[in-house]
């Protein structure tokens, strides 16, 4: 689902979220077709595409709140500054 860099640590913590049993829905499977799909442009910093993909996500199925997450994050970053500034597909978050 995601990466973040833990407060005190340099090396990001991998994130993962079960999303069904094998014998899921065909919906289920193409709505997480979707948010793989839009991670990947979301990675190759491909805004427009990774924007499209987590909108569908979001549409499909409500209950998958990092499509919200990943779509803020874009909506409160400029597209253009990422790659200039270093980007380096972590986010990182204050825990309390």
């Amino acid at each position: 689902m995601d990466s973040v860099r833990v407060k005190g640590k340099t090396r990001p913590v991998s994130i993962y979220q079960l999303m069904g049993r094998r014998e899921t829905s065909a919906a289920h499977v193409e709505t997480i077709r979707y948010f793989h799909q839009g991670l990947q442009f979301y990675k190759e910093q491909k805004w427009d595409k990774a924007l499209e993909a987590f909108t569908t996500v979001s549409a499909m199925d409500k209950e998958i709140h990092a499509a919200q997450l990943y779509l803020e994050r874009i909506a409160d970053s400029n597209p253009i500054l990422p790659a200039r500034l270093g980007w380096d597909l972590h986010h990182e978050r204050e825990m309390t």
